[in-house]
C-alpha cells in the first residue's frame, strides 16, 4: 500500500495514519509513504499496489495550491488505469473532484462521533458508526458511482469502481484526538464560535474507540476486498 500524506510532520506522521499502518501490518501488506505537498512527483504504484490518499487542513477546491490540482490529476490517472484508491476525507474530496464530483462548503461543519446511515443493500461496506468525523467541506458522488453511506448533512461513502471515498475518519485512533481538539479550538476562537467541550469529547473517545477500531478494520478489508476482484 502506498499512503499518502499532506505536510505532515515527520514526528507526528505516524500517529496521524491511525488504523492504517497496525491493520495493514496485520494483513502482511508492505507499506510505502509519500507527502503530496513536499513531493514535487507522487511515485507511481508498483503492480498490485493499492494507494490510501489522507486528510488535509487544505480545500479541494483552493486553487492557489499546485500539489492540489496536480494530486487530483495523478488520482485521475491512477484510477483509470485500475488502481484501487481509498481516499479519506480530503482524499475522499479529491477523489470526488478527479472522477468529475464537486467539493463544497458544507452546511455546517462535522466535528466528533458522528452516525451515519448506510445506504440500502450496502451495510457489509460501510457500518452505522458512529465514525469520527473532522471536516468542513462535503462532496458529492461522482456521476456513475454508488453512493454507499450518508449523514443529515451529506454523502459519507462511495464507491467507484475499485476506489471508496469516505467522509469521515476510519483511521482515526484517540492518540490523535489532543492535536486535531487544539486545530478545532483554534478554529472555533478564529470564528467566534462556541467553544469545544475537550472533556466531553474525549469521553466519547474513551466509550467508542474500541468498537470503532473494529468497524475501521472490516472497512479496509471490505476496500482489499474489491480491489483484488
Amino acid at each position: 500500500m502506498l499512503i499518502v500524506s499532506h505536510d505532515v510532520a515527520a514526528d507526528i506522521a505516524g500517529t496521524q495514519t491511525g488504523h492504517l499502518i497496525p491493520w495493514a501490518l496485520e494483513r502482511g501488506i508492505d507499506l510505502r509513504t509519500a507527502d503530496a505537498v513536499v513531493d514535487p512527483q507522487l511515485p507511481e504504484p508498483l503492480h498490485g499496489e493499492i494507494v490510501a490518499v489522507l486528510g488535509s487542513a487544505q480545500a479541494a477546491y483552493d486553487e492557489t495550491k499546485p500539489w492540489i490540482a496536480r494530486e487530483r490529476e495523478w488520482i485521475r490517472g491512477l484510477h483509470a488505469a485500475g488502481t484501487a484508491i481509498l481516499g479519506i476525507c480530503f482524499g475522499g474530496q479529491q477523489l470526488s473532484r478527479a472522477l468529475g464530483g464537486t467539493v463544497t462548503r458544507g452546511a455546517y461543519s462535522e466535528f466528533g462521533w458522528t452516525a451515519i446511515e448506510p445506504s440500502p443493500g450496502h451495510h457489509g461496506v460501510v457500518g452505522a458508526g458512529p465514525w469520527f468525523s473532522f471536516h468542513d467541506d462535503v462532496f458529492t458522488v461522482p456521476e456513475g458511482a454508488v453512493e454507499l453511506a450518508r449523514s443529515p448533512l451529506c454523502p459519507q461513502a462511495f464507491r467507484a469502481g475499485r476506489s471508496l471515498g469516505v467522509q469521515f475518519h476510519p483511521e482515526f485512533t484517540p492518540a490523535m484526538l489532543p492535536p486535531w481538539l487544539d486545530e478545532r479550538e483554534t478554529q472555533l476562537k478564529q470564528r467566534g464560535a462556541e467553544a469545544l467541550d475537550r472533556a466531553a469529547v474525549t469521553r466519547t473517545t474513551e466509550r467508542l474507540a474500541p468498537a470503532a477500531a473494529e468497524a475501521a478494520y472490516r472497512l479496509f478489508d471490505s476496500f482489499v476486498r474489491t480491489a483484488l476482484d
